[in-house]
């Protein structure tokens, strides 16, 4: 096992993302895309070379942050609840 299988999720994205650059040194490679989803941040990470920056943006980016959370929540009640279809996973 490597050594940072035992490590835990940290409670804020910042931290996450601090921890996960510490842990590539610092590289270069390693892309990272920070981004509002519904109120909430958000990152896409992924190494340089995997994929063109037009391709995260047109197909991972811009889809992800035009998601309308009321398409999948019940805004009358709780916004914080997983959708049904999720909760069934």
């Amino acid at each position: 096992m490597n050594e940072y299988a035992k490590e835990r999720i940290l409670p804020k994205l910042s931290q996450n993302l601090q921890r996960i650059r510490e842990i590539a040194h610092n590289s270069s490679d390693l892309l990272v895309n920070e981004f509002v989803l519904s109120g909430l941040p958000a990152a896409l990470l992924c190494c340089e070379g995997m994929l063109s920056t037009s391709t995260i943006t047109e197909l991972i980016l811009r889809p992800i942050v035009e998601i309308q959370p009321n398409r999948f929540f019940n805004t009358s009640r709780n916004t914080n609840s997983f959708p049904q279809t999720v909760q069934k996973l």
